[in-house]
């Protein structure tokens, strides 16, 4: 739901920046097209955070190896005080 709360919020404030390109007589399917694509995004990013999380190094190494490719190198990541 707070991801529905938050596609809707965003859609609404790029409503508001856009609203010049509006046209009076077709305003309610400006909109809707813009909630339509604000939600797609949402969806598509959620998708790619959760497409890369949930493997470890060993699992993404083996991976890279069997399509024939090198593992990529690992930053270093400092510790986060």
């Amino acid at each position: 739901r707070a991801a529905a709360e938050d596609a809707v919020q965003e859609a609404a404030l790029r409503a508001f920046r856009y609203f010049d390109s509006a046209r009076e007589e077709s305003v309610r399917p400006w909109f809707l097209g813009i909630v339509r694509n604000t939600c797609f995004s949402h969806l598509e990013s959620t998708r790619n955070r959760q497409e890369l999380g949930g493997h470890d190094e060993a699992t993404l190494e083996a991976a890279h190896l069997a399509a024939g490719r090198s593992a990529p190198a690992m930053p270093v990541q400092s510790p986060v005080s």
